[in-house]
């Protein structure tokens, strides 16, 4: 199941569920994460905007151990 796509406009989350990988950003020099979802690598700043369509809502950030299945 993909969580995310690449329109016109940027990054866009498919459905409100979104599961990846928080990493390295040598861009951010480490001060920012990069996030890998569906196998594509975002800044944390893609992914913000991405969220922008959500404003209003509630959420709730889970993070799990990598060996776990999520």
């Amino acid at each position: 199941m993909m969580h995310v796509r690449r329109g016109r406009l940027g990054l866009a989350i498919i459905e409100e569920t979104v599961r990846g990988r928080i990493g390295w950003d040598d861009a951010a020099e480490g001060r920012l994460p990069l996030v890998t979802i569906d196998g594509q690598e975002f800044s944390w700043n893609e992914l913000g905007h991405a969220l922008m369509c959500f404003e209003g809502w509630q959420f709730k950030l889970e993070v799990a151990d990598r060996s776990d299945e999520v």
